[in-house]
């Protein structure tokens, strides 16, 4: 059986009057690499710092291993020790060996994606890593993550990057959370049918509630024929 990593038990995640998270249970395993989707504002990020331990919050967290974690927003780490730089990351990623505060949008994802992955944790967390990276990028990253030994748990509305490293979705709507196995497409695929079935089941359901009123409207009438002959 595949060691746990991080279990989450009735998390609850408030911002003033609104509920943003509120997750029964969510337990993620070693070799998970978990894609994390939803719309604006359902959560995604805030999932990521809850199990990174940023948030205080209602509920139970178990962490058995460490993680590293890449925010969607941030600065350069520039006290970051020089020493531990992946010197070859940092170079088949394209980063310019320039004053940090020269570097461009895309230059500095790339360089603080190089650290993160400079340093090995067993756990690792992306906020929409490939913000701000062409194409190319995105399939260095992609590659260099193919090999990352761990669990990996990422935000991203990037397509291809979820198709080719998730094998499972976790799919925020109105604070919970559902997972899906396979990546982007199997989850597409799983969601028509879902709906498909929703839609069947619907239709079903109008058919039953016709049949029963045209029932019971059939009696009704049958009933006032027999009042009338009985008062006759």
């Amino acid at each position: 059986m595949e060691k746990l990593t991080i279990q989450l038990k009735n998390i609850q995640q408030n911002f003033g009057a609104k509920e943003v998270l509120a997750i029964d249970e969510l337990s993620v395993y070693e070799n998970d690499r978990i894609g994390i989707i939803g719309g604006n504002g359902e959560g995604k990020s805030t999932l990521l710092k809850i199990i990174h331990g940023d948030l205080k919050l209602e509920g139970e967290i178990q962490r058995e291993v460490a993680f590293n974690y890449y925010p969607q927003i941030a600065e350069v780490d520039e006290l970051l020790n020089i020493d531990s730089l992946d010197w070859a990351l940092m170079s088949q990623f394209d980063v310019p060996k320039n004053n940090l505060q020269t570097l461009s949008g895309g230059e500095s994802s790339k360089f603080r994606l190089a650290q993160i992955l400079s340093v090995y944790q067993m756990g690792l967390l992306l906020d929409e890593p490939t913000t701000h990276l062409d194409q190319e990028s995105v399939k260095k990253l992609v590659e260099e993550l193919r090999y990352y030994y761990g669990t990996l748990l990422f935000v991203s509305h990037d397509r291809y990057f979820l198709n080719q490293l998730a094998d499972k979705i976790g799919e925020i709507q109105d604070g919970k959370i559902v997972e899906y196995e396979g990546n982007y497409d199997s989850y597409k695929e799983q969601k028509e049918q879902e709906e498909m079935k929703n839609e069947h089941d619907k239709e079903n359901y109008l058919q039953e509630k016709r049949r029963l009123e045209t029932a019971i409207a059939k009696k009704k009438e049958q009933a006032e024929k027999a009042s009338k002959v009985s008062n006759n």
